[in-house]
């Protein structure tokens, strides 16, 4: 586990980034949450927000590599990604997500 090789690390890479499909309803629930004057400036700051997260992923897989061998680093990334995706997921019992208020 400490060396995956290529073909561990890039599957990693693309389950983790698989996970990103999730901003198309994110930003569905946004749009539905919001009312119609602050729409689109509140899709602005949801995507600005985002955007700001993933640079900050960005710059700590780079510290990260500075330190460690890049083929690890993104094993690494993948594997986070993938344990941040599966601790936040909803927790529901199989119904249909619950209606936002």
């Amino acid at each position: 586990w400490l060396h995956p090789g290529f073909a561990l690390a890039f599957a990693l890479l693309v389950a983790s980034g698989l996970g990103a499909g999730y901003s198309l309803g994110y930003s569905a629930l946004l749009l539905e949450a919001a009312t119609g004057e602050i729409r689109t400036r509140a899709l602005a700051i949801g995507t600005s927000g985002l955007m700001f997260l993933q640079g900050l992923g960005f710059a700590a897989a780079g510290a990260i590599a500075e330190f460690v061998e890049p083929h690890l680093t993104i094993a690494l990334a993948g594997a986070l990604g993938l344990m941040i995706v599966v601790a936040l997921r909803p927790k529901s019992a199989g119904g249909p997500p619950p209606a936002v208020p």
